[in-house]
C-alpha cells in the first residue's frame, strides 16, 4: 500500500521543568473518496493528521493523569543502564510492560550483583534497581 502514513509527537513541559512525551502510531490516510469523483485528497490528509494528533493527545493525557514519572516505553529502556549505575534508581510507572519485566530479568542475569524490586502502589508500580557502579576497564599499554 503506497498511502502515506501520519503520526504525531506531543511534548508537554511542566512549570517544574519536567517533560512528558507521547506519540501516536503511524496511521494510514483514511479513504474519503476518489479525487476523480469529487473526493478531496487534502481533506483525507487533514483527517489522518487530526486522528494521529487526537491519539497522541489521549495517550499523553492518560500518562499525565496516571501520576507515573515514566511511561512503559521509557521504563524498559532505563533498567539496564540503571543496573550499571552506582546506587539505587527508582522509577514510578504504570504497570510494567513485558519488555520492562524482561529487562529486569536480563539485568539480574547479566549484571553480577544487581538487585531489582517491584512494588505495587495502587495503579502504579515502583521499580527499584540497585546498580553495581560499573566502571569501564582501563587499557594497558
Amino acid at each position: 500500500d503506497a498511502a502515506p502514513a501520519f503520526w504525531v509527537d506531543v511534548l508537554a513541559l511542566t512549570t517544574a521543568g519536567a517533560r512528558f512525551h507521547a506519540s501516536s502510531l503511524p496511521s494510514r490516510q483514511p479513504d474519503t473518496g476518489d479525487v476523480s469523483r469529487g473526493g478531496d485528497k487534502r481533506t483525507s490528509i487533514a483527517a489522518a493528521c487530526a486522528m494521529a494528533a487526537q491519539r497522541a493527545c489521549e495517550l499523553l493525557e492518560r500518562q499525565l493523569a496516571s501520576g507515573a514519572a515514566v511511561d512503559e516505553h521509557l521504563l524498559d529502556q532505563l533498567i539496564l543502564p540503571a543496573s550499571l549505575a552506582a546506587g539505587k534508581s527508582r522509577f514510578l510507572a504504570a504497570m510494567p510492560s513485558q519488555h520492562a519485566l524482561a529487562a529486569l530479568h536480563v539485568a539480574e542475569l547479566l549484571v553480577p550483583g544487581v538487585r531489582t524490586r517491584k512494588q505495587q502502589l495502587g495503579d502504579l508500580c515502583l521499580i527499584e534497581v540497585d546498580g553495581v557502579g560499573h566502571r569501564p576497564a582501563t587499557r594497558l599499554g
